[in-house]
């Protein structure tokens, strides 16, 4: 998820500046039903309640999540 359609598949527009080229990534495990965030930008991604994502870090997190990217109005629920 991100600005550039060159690293991102989810691409948001210029209209979102705090948004990074390659902002983070989302992966789902089949197995485990969860799901992988792994944040990639220099301004944070979030959970819902606030706590920011450690920068590289693969982060486990469950179906009904809501993603924060950057700033609160910006947000990817995870379904």
């Amino acid at each position: 998820i991100g600005k550039d359609p060159r690293k991102a598949n989810i691409v948001f527009s210029g209209d979102y500046p705090n948004i990074s080229r390659l902002h983070c990534s989302i992966m789902y495990d089949v197995k485990y039903r969860k799901y992988f965030v792994t944040d990639c930008s220099s301004n944070g991604t979030y959970y819902s309640n606030g706590c920011k994502l450690e920068k590289g870090k693969r982060t486990m997190v469950d179906p009904g999540t809501i993603i924060i990217l950057a700033n609160e109005t910006a947000k990817i629920i995870l379904r």
